[in-house]
């Protein structure tokens, strides 16, 4: 998260920084008044596609060592050859990936909206 956090505030637009500059702005008005809302919009969407891996990885440890969850109940269909309980329990995870993903957008397009 560091990284892209530190890549969007070095997208930022020089133009802004130099116009806060040149208005009389201190480096600490410039963090907070330039910088801080410039990057936002990025980490927002950094954080949307985070998600997407966060949720990869609760999964892929489900499956490996849980006792429960929907990786190990993956895990035990598979076991028992219940292809259909597998499908279905990969489409739920599918509809709970689409509706994070669905909620974090909005919520990016209300708090980001001159982002279109």
């Amino acid at each position: 998260m560091l990284p892209l956090v530190v890549e969007a505030v070095a997208n930022v637009d020089e133009v802004y920084v130099q116009t806060a500059t040149t208005l009389g702005a201190t480096k600490g008005q410039i963090v907070r008044h330039v910088l801080v809302p410039g990057a936002l919009p990025a980490i927002g969407e950094a954080l949307r596609v985070l998600n997407g891996i966060g949720w990869t990885y609760v999964i892929l440890a489900e499956v490996i060592n849980a006792p429960y969850g929907l990786g190990a109940l993956i895990t035990v269909a598979g076991k028992r050859g219940k292809v259909d309980q597998i499908f279905a329990l990969v489409i739920a995870i599918l509809a709970i990936g689409i509706l994070t993903d669905w909620v974090i957008r909005r919520i990016n397009g209300r708090l980001f909206f001159w982002k279109g």
